[in-house]
């Protein structure tokens, strides 16, 4: 009986199956939840530029400088500009995706407004929904909505 036990070595066909099986049902588990790691990326990714938008905006009025707002579409990105001097440049990678824009280039003067027409903003993001970002002229007020 001794003998017996000493000589076993490796594992048996049950249980390299349930290790196997284990394994499964963790990926089965796991795998959904990256979708919504997704989800949550757009999203961030969404509020930081409705934020860019009202941070040039506001850094217009407050010290009552011109600020460029420069989307690029080819490129997915969008930069904040003072003049020549550039104060931050983004690109999209987490899943939103520019689709167009009224004018490529926003220019908020010293009051705070875009200029003589109000500017819109399009893009979707890759689970499918539409958004836009309305800058109204006479009004501060930037709008984030879903499109349907």
């Amino acid at each position: 009986m001794a003998l017996l036990e000493s000589n076993r070595k490796g594992y048996t066909l049950i249980e390299l199956l349930m290790v196997v099986a284990l394994i499964s049902l963790f990926l089965a588990i796991a795998v959904p939840r990256f979708s919504f790691v997704h989800a949550m990326r757009e999203k961030q990714e969404i509020k930081y530029l409705y934020k860019d938008l009202l941070y040039a905006r506001n850094k217009a009025v407050v010290e009552k400088k011109s600020i460029s707002f420069d989307i690029d579409l080819a490129k997915n990105s969008y930069r904040i500009s003072e003049g020549t001097k550039e104060i931050k440049k983004v690109e999209l990678k987490n899943g939103v995706i520019l689709e167009g824009c009224t004018k490529g280039n926003l220019l908020f003067n010293r009051i705070g407004s875009s200029g003589n027409n109000a500017q819109t903003i399009t893009f979707r993001t890759r689970s499918g929904d539409w958004y836009q970002i309305t800058i109204p002229v006479a009004t501060p007020d930037i709008t984030l909505k879903k499109v349907d």
